[in-house]
């Protein structure tokens, strides 16, 4: 899953496999494009990440973490 932040507002509907999926799974579809970080924070303090499992991609990262 990626977050796509678009200055020109410009969303795409979604994808055909989407919607079976989200109708199989009885999820509101995930946006393509948030138009603000606003939009943003509204989908996500509504919605669970754990209804979008599926489209998450696992990330390899580094941390350093220092304490003084």
């Amino acid at each position: 899953m990626k977050l796509h932040l678009t200055s020109g507002c410009e969303k795409n509907s979604p994808s055909s496999v989407e919607r079976v999926r989200c109708k199989a799974f009885n999820v509101t579809p995930l946006p393509e494009n948030f138009c603000s970080l606003e939009e943003f924070w509204t989908f996500w303090d509504t919605h669970s990440t754990a209804d979008y499992e599926d489209l998450m991609e696992d990330v390899d990262m580094d941390v350093n973490i220092r304490s003084k």
